[in-house]
């Protein structure tokens, strides 16, 4: 699926567009075994980490969202691993040990509850809120914010997020064939 943003974006576009990004994804993911989502790929992941990992940024996302700190909301030492790593590797590999542990009926609890989270820190939005920038709702963290709306964010973190992953799935689908 491809990303679609316009400054124009109504909260109604935003959340059909998370809806169909989050209905082909589960379209990919649903038709697999659990053996398949427990496998592990050449990189170690299972198709299972992917889902928390989604989760992770999903309920950061709805924490910002609510004015709250989005990096701790992710788990403990997100917050660190952000503010001392050049890119998202560090906070990244965090967030898979703190949920590579978990079995697979508890990391798709958790991807289902956060995404119901984000949903309803969406729907407690306006449109004209999806137009503020990033510092709006997050004042102390400004090194974060780029301009963008908020808007662009949440799609970064949802539908977005889903496509990046379904092509990382797809291929460890394939390794397994």
């Amino acid at each position: 699926m491809a990303v679609k943003y316009s400054l124009t974006q109504t909260k109604a576009e935003i959340l059909e567009n998370i809806a169909q990004g989050l209905a082909e994804f589960e379209a990919l993911i649903g038709k697999l075994s659990d053996a398949q989502l427990t496998a592990r790929g050449k990189d170690g992941w299972r198709i299972q980490d992917h889902l928390a990992h989604i989760a992770a940024w999903e309920q950061g996302i709805a924490a910002l969202l609510r004015k709250q700190s989005r990096y701790r909301a992710m788990g403990a030492g997100v917050a660190e691993a952000i503010r001392t790593a050049k890119d998202f590797d560090a906070p990244n590999d965090v967030i898979y040990k703190l949920h590579k542990d978990k079995s697979l009926r508890a990391v798709k609890d958790y991807f289902a509850r956060t995404h119901q989270d984000l949903l309803a820190a969406i729907n407690a939005l306006t449109d004209a809120d999806l137009l503020k920038t990033y510092s709006h709702y997050q004042p102390d963290e400004p090194r974060d914010d780029n301009g963008d709306p908020i808007l662009r964010w949440i799609g970064g973190n949802t539908f977005g997020h889903y496509a990046e992953h379904s092509e990382w799935i797809r291929a460890m689908i394939a390794e397994q064939k």
